[in-house]
């Protein structure tokens, strides 16, 4: 059976057999029966269509994840493939969304200037996945906070941030603090002991982020009453703004981009020193001599160095 990736994600947004037919310009007969094929094929259950709206299985999420992947990586091997039918060169990067956002655009734009002719695909997928990605031969690079974890790889530092606690003006640890203090640039000293009962935001599982979030949670043992946790880190900032929760994060990009909204929150750390979050750029060592890679390492270092003058 062919698998219509597209009929299972508008049905998993909509939550709704009719909406979700409508927003497909199907008729929900024929949602309805693909979704139930589909369902009988795999043997399991993706949605529970007794309810309403319409609540998406474990083995729902497990499936459209999975097959995202799939997706991605069909996607890139059709850029390859296509590349080498015209024969030209393809290159492919695994760069988290939040990261290539404000990397990728002038990362591009220098590089293609030596390669104006080669094919790109991106793979949006966390670091974990990148990496390993890299690693198998699937992707030429990642860009992330990587766990330097395989041998058969070559790393370059790209950057360090600092990790803060983020926090609305309004939260009653920081109630009363001037205008001047718990900014980006002069991060506000809290005892973490002033922390009780919080909801803790969270992003995405397995990425950089994630990773020095929980970290930090670990460390001070901060005590929560539960999490949201959600793929959209500009989200989770302005929920941190509105008091909803507190949030560790690297936050230098987000205020470079919403300064506005930056002065909702109090920057704060839980200690003296600095806790900072490295990232890297990897590739295959077997690869590193060539010139494609080199170069777009370089066009990456770039952009960073330019950033951080800018801070």
């Amino acid at each position: 059976m062919t698998y219509r990736l597209d009929y299972v994600l508008a049905l998993a947004e909509e939550r709704n057999l009719t909406k979700a037919a409508q927003k497909l310009y199907i008729s929900q007969p024929t949602l309805t029966k693909y979704i139930t094929r589909l369902e009988q094929d795999l043997g399991v259950q993706l949605f529970d269509r007794t309810v309403q709206p319409i609540r998406i299985t474990r083995a729902g999420q497990v499936f459209i994840e999975d097959m995202q992947k799939i997706q991605t990586r069909e996607t890139n091997l059709r850029t390859k493939l296509k590349a080498i039918s015209r024969d030209a060169d393809s290159f492919s990067v695994g760069i988290p969304t939040i990261r290539a956002e404000y990397l990728l655009p002038e990362v591009l734009a220098d590089f293609l200037k030596k390669y104006p002719h080669v094919s790109i695909s991106t793979d949006p997928r966390i670091e974990s996945a990148v990496e390993g990605a890299v690693a198998a031969g699937e992707l030429d690079v990642a860009v992330g906070a990587l766990s330097l974890a395989y041998d058969e790889l070559e790393y370059t530092f790209l950057k360090e941030d600092e990790v803060l606690l983020l926090l609305s003006r309004e939260h009653p640890a920081v109630s009363g603090i001037s205008a001047q203090e718990g900014t980006i640039s002069s991060p506000l000293l809290l005892d973490h002991r002033l922390l009780r009962d919080e909801r803790v935001l969270l992003p995405r599982s397995g990425g950089g982020q994630y990773r020095a979030a929980m970290l930090m949670l670990e460390k001070y043992q901060i005590p929560h009453t539960g999490t949201i946790q959600c793929n959209s880190l500009h989200a989770l900032f302005c929920l941190a703004a509105q008091n909803v929760g507190i949030l560790f994060t690297t936050p230098s990009e987000f205020c470079r981009r919403f300064p506005g909204e930056a002065g909702k929150l109090a920057f704060c750390r839980l200690q003296p020193e600095p806790v900072y979050q490295r990232s890297y750029l990897c590739w295959k060592k077997e690869r590193g001599e060539e010139a494609i890679i080199r170069d777009f390492a370089d066009a990456c270092l770039r952009k960073e160095k330019t950033n951080s003058t800018e801070e």
